[in-house]
């Protein structure tokens, strides 16, 4: 009977540190890779006094010298930090190949001639990384992993992530996450010689936002209508926001101008001869202005407010 009382006992106390142990964020998780369709990720930028909104979603799979790769496309919003946008840039920013089996994740920039080495998760505490990984633009100092433990998602699952930092220092000053990226985004530097700027928002996977662990809107900001483009110009739009009435330059063809919601749908809209555009009657929230004349595509963000 004691013996049964102590092994039942030992059960329970072993159920209860690994149940601490979850909480305290040091669950080993098995290799996540980098999702091949289905995610995204929205980082801002506060370098102060531009600040951006990044968007970035994994949009269709290509080849690449015979090697598979994932594309990425990109809104970014330009902004005063303390005042009105500045313009809207619809990009193809790359695509990333991963090496499961090495654990490994590549780049190849939209305009690069060849892959670099972004994030390697094959490393342990002590690792010294080589200064291109991880994107340590305009850094020479060497960089240590400092630690591992693993990041709670929406879920209910585990990510790994490793605290990296510079070896002259004991604390750590970014975490990288397996499948997601780092702290400060999917492909921005973690350090660019000044500080680091960067947040990561949220990261989503086939519409559920995973990270952070409680949630929030992760929703993309580029509808369907304009994702058959990968290269997009600025447009100029004012005012901006606005209360339903904006105007366009005068330089286009109002038989070239579509406008999508925040879904990918195409509204209605009136335009006059002064090319003010016309969305009164819409519902308030985001919009898209595409204009094309079948060789370059221009697009602006808007937003009608009450």
């Amino acid at each position: 009977m004691k013996t049964q009382n102590y092994l039942l006992s030992s059960k329970i106390l072993f159920t209860v540190v690994a149940i601490y142990f979850c909480s305290m964020q040091i669950c080993m998780a098995q290799y996540q890779p980098f999702p091949s369709k289905g995610s995204m990720w929205i980082v801002n930028d506060n370098a102060f006094p531009y600040c951006k909104n990044i968007d970035y979603f994994s949009h269709n799979d290509t080849l690449i010298n015979g090697k598979a790769y994932t594309q990425v496309l990109a809104s970014i919003e330009n902004y005063y930090c303390t005042g009105p946008p500045i313009d809207t840039l619809f990009v193809y920013a790359g695509c990333y190949r991963n090496d499961t089996v090495a654990k490994k994740v590549y780049w190849f920039s939209k305009d690069s001639l060849a892959e670099y080495l972004l994030y390697t998760f094959d490393v342990k505490v002590g690792d010294t990384l080589q200064s291109e990984i991880y994107n340590m633009i305009g850094n020479t100092q060497p960089i240590d992993v400092k630690l591992k433990d693993s990041v709670l998602l929406n879920d209910g699952t585990y990510r790994n992530s490793y605290w990296i930092g510079f070896a002259s220092q004991s604390n750590p000053t970014q975490r990288i996450i397996e499948g997601i990226g780092s702290d400060g985004g999917l492909i921005e530097p973690l350090w660019h010689g000044i500080s680091n700027s960067y947040t990561l928002i949220c990261f989503t996977m086939d519409s559920t936002s995973l990270y952070p662990a409680w949630g929030g809107n992760c929703s993309p900001n580029v509808p369907s209508g304009l994702q058959t483009t990968t290269n997009y110009l600025a447009l100029s739009t004012y005012p901006n926001p606005n209360h339903g009435i904006f105007y366009l330059p005068s330089e286009f063809r109002t038989n070239e101008i579509k406008i999508y919601n925040s879904y990918g749908q195409e509204i209605d809209f009136t335009i006059s001869y002064q090319h003010e555009i016309d969305i009164s009657t819409q519902q308030l929230g985001l919009y898209f202005v595409k204009i094309s004349d079948g060789k370059k595509v221009f697009v602006a963000k808007v937003m009608k407010e009450d």
